[in-house]
């Protein structure tokens, strides 16, 4: 008998066999909560905004947020291309860095190919 160690996982549902399987139907999340918890980062990092930014951010925020809880990846992308670019507009994202690059990276790793081009516009 094989013996194996399998570390951490972490999945809703693993099965482990040893031999063939066959699979019919699967099914799998994007990541809503990992997107959630950058956008959590996000609104913390907007506190080193001017007040008027900082709504103007906050509100972009709020909006990513909606899409992401509603599934809703391609309309979340193109809301998180906005919010990249205005922050690269108002200097913040040069002026706060890491606190806005990273969290921004994070989302569109999370929302996949509808969000490369944020990827393509970070310094990372």
């Amino acid at each position: 008998m094989t013996q194996f160690n399998i570390g951490s996982q972490h999945a809703g549902n693993i099965t482990n066999i040893g031999g063939d399987a066959t699979i019919g139907h699967q099914q799998g999340a994007y990541g809503a909560a990992a997107a959630l918890a950058a956008i959590n980062d996000l609104r913390r990092a907007t506190g080193v905004l001017q007040p008027v930014q900082r709504a103007s951010a906050r509100q972009m925020i709020d909006e990513l947020e909606a899409d992401v809880r509603r599934g809703q990846t391609g309309s979340a992308a193109s809301r998180l291309h906005r919010l990249t670019n205005w922050l690269t507009g108002t200097s913040a994202l040069a002026a706060a860095g890491a606190a806005f690059v990273e969290p921004l990276a994070r989302i569109a790793r999370v929302l996949g190919p509808a969000a490369e081009s944020v990827l393509r516009q970070l310094p990372i």
